[in-house]
């Protein structure tokens, strides 16, 4: 199974595996999710927050597999409380590969 979380890791997903008794893979498939964030605070290009009917057109037009997903309260507080240090990891490389590393 080779799975990713998309571009800059914009989505999460359930994956399924199965395994024999010796512990190789016999199968495994799943799904991608791409979450979203609560509604009410989507805004349009001008920064304007969307109406009711805006934002259900918006989710009609969606992929199935899009949720929309209320924040997490805790796992902001981290965010925030290390806003910093992800500021400062964000603006260096964290690896570099040698050969090409495209699947």
């Amino acid at each position: 199974c080779v799975v990713q979380a998309w571009q800059y890791a914009h989505t999460v997903g359930k994956l399924d595996v199965s395994f024999d008794s010796n512990g190789d893979v016999t199968a495994c498939s799943g799904r991608p999710i791409f979450p979203l964030a609560e509604a009410s605070t989507w805004k349009d290009s001008a920064g304007n927050v969307l109406t009711l009917e805006q934002a259900g057109a918006v989710i009609a037009a969606l992929p199935l597999n899009a949720r929309v997903v209320a924040e997490d309260v805790a796992t902001k507080a981290s965010i925030d409380s290390n806003k910093a240090t992800i500021d400062a990891l964000t603006q260096g490389t964290i690896a570099t590969f040698d050969v090409g590393f495209c699947l």
